[in-house]
């Protein structure tokens, strides 16, 4: 449980520059909405979300990785009729995913702005 937990914090740091990131993002793509692709505002609300997309890596990194230990955690409770760790490997996989998918859908949110 100890790697689950290091896990998590991972990707709750991830999740924090995300959010320290996210108001500038938003500005940088409110102000270049409607513009025209490759004018100045365009580009630059586009290396904001570049920068955006970069802070969650850890999340991701750590999604990944909680991916294969619930999937292990999983086969062994099924192979031994004891969850072990499966719970807190579901527990710690839930509580990513759903920072992840929370990233993702304000990326999608930004991204169709600019288009």
């Amino acid at each position: 449980t100890w790697r689950l937990s290091q896990l998590v914090e991972q990707a709750r740091g991830g999740h924090r520059r995300f959010a320290d990131r996210r108001g500038a993002a938003e500005r940088l793509v409110a102000a270049a909405s409607g513009a025209a692709q490759a004018s100045e505002s365009w580009a630059v609300a586009n290396v904001a979300l570049g920068d955006l997309d970069s802070a969650r890596s850890d999340a991701l990194v750590a999604l990944g990785e909680l991916d294969a230990l619930y999937a292990a955690e999983s086969v062994r409770a099924s192979e031994t009729g004891e969850s072990g760790n499966a719970d807190a490997a579901s527990a710690a996989h839930a509580e990513v995913g759903a920072l992840v998918a929370e990233e993702e859908a304000l990326l999608a949110g930004l991204r169709s702005r600019l288009r």
